[in-house]
């Protein structure tokens, strides 16, 4: 309920534009802004509702900053404008319009159950109230109270006759003062001024006949001002007018509009990349390096009034992208509308980007009335990446079917290729070749199904591979693998294939089921950052880190398998651990669990181990257990396992020495992790001796560090990069290597 000003009932320090029964729809608003040009605060109520009959009661309340709108008390100034009011509340006391001291024994009361304060005018649509204590001196006192927008093409306007303020017409503005004083204002002259750039001001000066106290007049004759084309849609334009009488009296009325221009942006990008007209590429669709595309953008326009017959130019200063076909006329976009520029640009993308880039572009664009905007958007590159994933190995009868290449035996395999990319490959073949007397190779050349961008395929045929009799036991060896698909794409990767009599051969590759694990930390995971041999290894720590965390008891379990006479563990391993902290190998038999090894410290690098088993009873069921125990004391990397197998007749001749193959081509990889925190591990490979220069540069393009600055002979490498002192944000790892030049994007998170 709302009660009469003042009054106990009715709250402290109140100030009630509108007090009465009202209720939000989602159509209302109660909306604030502060005017720095006219050092005022507005509240407005928009669109709110009477609870009495729903109508519609919209009104602000302006206070003016007392340090620019003097007093002779040195009391801010208040007004009540009503855009639309109904007061129409008969059953609880209609609305209550007043203003209440904290001191709820005063107050000043303007209009309470229908009934006006002495003098008052009802409060109607239109009509506004001002609270001063000006009104101590006796004298007029001006205020500009409404406007009206004159924009059509009638006298000296010109515009859309819609009312508002657009880009590019000429405005005849009236402005409606009232006289808030208690005496007449004779012989006015009224000066409108603006310091708003993009505006220009024609008509200036208009007059005003003598304004009796409380009374309204509109200027006899309009302001004109031409709004310039490029006027920002929701631009707010800054007036002000200066009132004078002929007794020198002053009265400035700062106010403004809002401006309704175009609105543009680039919503969408469509590219053909077939061979027909300018455009030269593979046609899957996809923005591939190399290819020359034509480009359709949709150019929507969310302003306020129609971009007229616009001129459009494609540029770019990215050093990837070559503008083939830059220009076009799109024509007119109106309001809330979007429009297609057909296939008429045309832009060629350098051999050198790669998957993942975004390039970048901007569309300039002007029309008629002179609106211009550049709408700049970014393209991203899709290429793709054909490599080994892993292998279905299978040895049928008349093999053993353990699923390992034993000495006499057959396998088959069918091989798993993936895409990491976001390209789609297609036209893809491999052919495998080997060197070793001990394996040999029938094969012809594979094909495999089109690879889109994230994706892995199994070859269409398998090849065999026969294990001789004379075999070493164990005995690893590569094989390497020439993979081509459609544009050109060659590249030679490798796996490597274990033969021998095995319980189980534990390689941690691709095609390696992960063990079982687990504990207080859920550390153990393959991980590509550091390995013995070919692709990854098994991690017990935080990766992101490279530390495995205080008081931790993580463990993983080893496939179960019958334990046998005369065999052997045989495992590579390396290992950080802080004081007192270990690594330890149980093996749990029929007998119970015994403990096989511990490793305290440090390994400095990988070693090999190899731990008999004979002494143990053959059991069925058996399987071991890998684990690390720490304390509270220190942190450190952690443990690493690779190449994990349980050996027949294992007599110490050792595992063929494992070496990875020497790439094909120049490189540089995705960074592991990516995102990270701290430490990432980057690969890179040359295919001949080289000088490399891997750098690190921030998104400024600063040069962060230098990882990289040697000569090389040809191989794989792997470099780790502590960013602990840079911060979080996007990076970028740049490496070159005679004439070739890679970019890959890394994130660093803190």
């Amino acid at each position: 309920s709302n009660f009469g000003i003042p009054s106990p009932m009715s709250p402290p320090a109140l100030i009630a534009g509108f007090w009465d029964d009202l209720r939000m729809t989602p159509q209302s608003y109660i909306l604030t802004h502060y005017d720095h040009l006219s050092h005022r605060f507005i509240i407005e109520y928009y669109n709110t509702v009477n609870m009495m009959d729903d109508s519609e009661e919209t009104f602000q309340i302006i206070l003016y900053d007392p340090q620019f709108h003097a007093t002779p008390t040195g009391d801010g100034i208040i007004v009540f404008q009503y855009q639309t009011i109904h007061d129409v509340d008969n059953i609880y006391g209609y609305g209550t319009v007043g203003i209440q001291c904290p001191d709820p024994r005063d107050g000043l009361q303007y209009s309470y159950f229908h009934a006006l304060a002495p003098g008052a005018d009802s409060l109607i649509s239109g009509r506004a109230i001002l609270y001063s204590t000006d009104g101590y001196i006796t004298g007029p006192y001006l205020r500009a109270t409404s406007f009206r927008i004159d924009d059509d093409h009638l006298g000296g306007s010109s515009g859309n006759n819609n009312g508002f303020i657009n880009n590019a017409e000429t405005i005849e503005l009236f402005v409606k003062l009232q006289n808030f004083g208690n005496e007449p204002a004779a012989n006015l002259t009224a000066t409108l001024r603006s310091d708003d750039i993009f505006i220009t001001t024609l008509d200036t000066v208009s007059s005003y006949s003598t304004l009796q106290p409380m009374d309204t007049l509109w200027n006899t004759t309009p302001f004109r001002f031409n709004v310039h084309g490029d006027i920002p849609h929701d631009h707010r334009i800054a007036l002000t007018l200066q009132v004078e009488d002929n007794i020198e009296n002053q009265w400035f009325n700062p106010f403004g509009f809002y401006a309704y221009s175009p609105q543009l942006s680039v919503s969408s990008v469509q590219i053909d990349d077939d061979a027909l007209g300018q455009s030269q590429g593979n046609d899957n669709g996809e923005f591939n390096p190399g290819e020359t595309v034509e480009l359709s953008l949709i150019i929507a326009n969310t302003g306020g009034n129609p971009a007229i017959n616009v001129e459009a130019i494609l540029r770019t200063n990215d050093p990837l992208i070559t503008v083939v076909d830059s220009l076009d006329n799109i024509g007119t976009i109106e309001m809330e509308y979007s429009i297609s520029t057909g296939y008429d640009f045309a832009i060629t993308l350098s051999e050198s980007a790669q998957d993942s880039d975004l390039v970048s572009l901007e569309l300039y664009v002007e029309d008629s009335t002179g609106a211009y905007f550049t709408l700049p958007f970014t393209m991203l590159v899709m290429d793709f990446a054909v490599l080994y994933h892993h292998k279905i190995l299978s040895d049928p009868s008349p093999g053993n079917t353990n699923g390992y290449p034993d000495p006499g035996e057959t396998v088959d395999i069918t091989l798993v290729l993936h895409n990491p990319n976001l390209g789609t490959a297609t036209g893809i073949s491999s052919t495998i070749s080997v060197s070793d007397p001990y394996f040999v190779l029938e094969s012809g050349t594979m094909t495999f199904p089109d690879l889109p961008g994230g994706t892995q395929a199994e070859a269409n045929t398998s090849f065999f591979v026969t294990v001789d009799d004379s075999c070493p036991n164990p005995h690893q060896n590569t094989f390497y693998l020439h993979i081509t698909a459609d544009g050109g794409y060659a590249i030679t990767d490798s796996f490597h294939l274990t033969a021998g009599q095995f319980e189980f051969n534990g390689d941690f590759d691709g095609d390696f089921p992960l063990w079982p694990h687990g504990g207080t930390e859920d550390y153990w995971d393959t991980t590509s950052i550091d390995f013995m041999s070919f692709h990854s290894s098994y991690y017990c720590g935080d990766v992101s880190i490279m530390q495995y965390y205080n008081s931790s008891a993580a463990m993983t379990f080893s496939p179960v398998f019958d334990l046998d006479i005369d065999e052997t563990l045989v495992f590579d391993h390396k290992y950080d651990f802080s004081d007192n902290d270990y690594g330890r190998i149980f093996i749990s038999t029929g007998s119970g669990t015994v403990e096989l090894a511990r490793f305290y410290s440090t390994s400095n690098g990988w070693i090999r181990e190899e731990i008999p088993l004979s002494e143990l009873t053959p059991t069925a069921g058996t399987r071991f257990f890998f684990g690390i125990a720490t304390n509270a004391s220190g942190t450190d990397e952690g443990w690493w396992l690779d190449n994990v197998m349980v050996i027949h007749d294992y007599h110490g001749n050792g595992v063929s020495e494992l070496t990875e193959p020497v790439p094909g081509i120049y490189y540089l990889d995705s960074a592991y992790p990516n995102p990270f925190n701290a430490t990432t591990v980057i690969p890179y490979g040359v295919p001949e001796p080289s000088h490399v220069l891997v750098e690190v540069y921030n998104i400024l393009g600063r040069q962060v560090t230098v990882l990289e600055n040697a000569d090389k002979t040809a191989g794989n490498y792997r470099i780790r990069w502590n960013a602990a002192h840079e911060g979080s944000g996007i990076y970028f790892i740049r490496m070159k290597a005679n004439a070739f030049t890679s970019i890959k994007k890394i994130v660093l998170i803190r």
